[in-house]
């Protein structure tokens, strides 16, 4: 999701802050679960990128829970993941090489994170020509001797990135994303809503002082994934995911390489414009 945020009252208010029915990619990619590559990055590969997050200047910091290096494969010193990535992903594209916009959308990025979040998607839709085609999460550090946790739902959502946060009102809204607060997430054409509760996994590994479990109402628990250090999760924008509460079993902090790929496709027309909310 975009790290450019809007704290304005009238925006902070409001349920959703674009076309609820914007649905562009759902006809032109296929539906994929979610799985793991081991040992994508070997160890002298992953000290490699934790040296160039460590000595990068340009990060952004938000509320001191965040830290985020941006675009971190046009580093010249990183070119060699590039290659590796698209070599394995060929025929696809990288945000930063296909947009036009005024105002960048997070998408390739190394963040640092201390603290967790609801279920979201991350899909940037907004491209012509360009279908969001995969997600891909490269774990690279934990600061605890401990399993830190990733997790996708059976539903799936095709508008742009979204943070389903039902019930939990926010003190801060990212500008690209929609943010659905005070209604059913079926009401915005989230796939297969199943109240069956997730409430379970919400005690053992998603409670927090922030989110309560009616985020989660409608949402299923699909597959739980280790935050192996050098493996990749791969997964398709419309996966609804989310960080586990890391807290609860003693973690303080993760460290992780977020890369988002694209497919070229000539009939790819999306009705849904960039976000106007900054200017």
């Amino acid at each position: 999701m975009t790290h450019t945020r809007h704290q304005s009252k009238d925006v902070l208010d409001m349920d959703i802050i674009h076309n609820k029915d914007e649905k562009g990619y759902k006809n032109f990619t296929n539906s994929e679960k979610t799985y793991q590559i081991d040992n994508f990055l070997n160890l002298k590969e992953i000290e490699h990128l934790k040296k160039v997050f460590k000595k990068a200047a340009n990060k952004t910091n938000i509320f001191d829970v965040i830290s985020i290096f941006h675009n971190p494969l046009e580093v010249d010193e990183l070119n060699w993941l590039a290659k590796k990535i698209h070599e394995f992903f060929p025929n696809t594209q990288r945000y930063v090489n296909i947009n036009q916009d005024r105002k960048q959308q997070s998408s390739d990025f190394i963040m640092e994170q201390s603290h967790m979040f609801p279920a979201h998607t991350d899909s940037i839709i907004h491209i012509e020509n360009y279908v969001p085609y995969k997600d891909l999460l490269l774990p690279l550090d934990s600061y605890a001797d401990i399993k830190e946790m990733f997790y996708t739902c059976k539903q799936r959502y095709y508008g742009r990135a979204t943070s389903f946060r039902l019930g939990n009102p926010d003190d801060v809204v990212a500008l690209y994303s929609n943010s659905i607060q005070y209604t059913k997430y079926e009401d915005y054409g989230v796939e297969d809503v199943d109240y069956a509760g997730m409430e379970d996994f919400y005690n053992s590994h998603l409670k927090n002082d922030k989110w309560t479990a009616e985020a989660w109402s409608g949402l299923t628990l699909d597959s739980v994934f280790d935050w192996n250090i050098g493996s990749m999760i791969v997964m398709d924008p419309s996966t609804i995911h989310g960080p586990t509460n890391y807290a609860l079993s003693g973690g303080h902090g993760k460290l992780g390489l977020t890369i988002r790929l694209f497919k070229y496709n000539p009939t790819y027309k999306p009705s849904t414009v960039f976000s106007n909310l900054d200017t």
